[in-house]
């Protein structure tokens, strides 16, 4: 599937990865009444918050990668 629409078209359930789905992917699932199925590492998600955090308290965040990279989108 390339987008959730497509999923919702299929009646599919969504697995979010192991690394995780970009910030707009959850509400966007809710939205369309889609069952998911969260497999994001707990690293990960711990990782995402502590980014979170950073960015409120102002830091900059340096993350090297391709930008298009679909662990670097989001």
């Amino acid at each position: 599937m390339h987008d959730l629409e497509e999923a919702k078209a299929h009646h599919a359930r969504v697995v979010f990865s192991a690394h995780g789905v970009a910030p707009s992917v959850r509400p966007e699932a809710v939205s369309l009444d889609l069952a998911t199925i969260d497999t994001t590492c707990k690293f990960v998600t711990d990782i995402h918050k502590e980014i979170m955090r950073s960015l409120d308290d102002g830091c900059f965040i340096a993350l090297p990668g391709q930008a298009d990279h679909r662990d670097v989108v989001g």
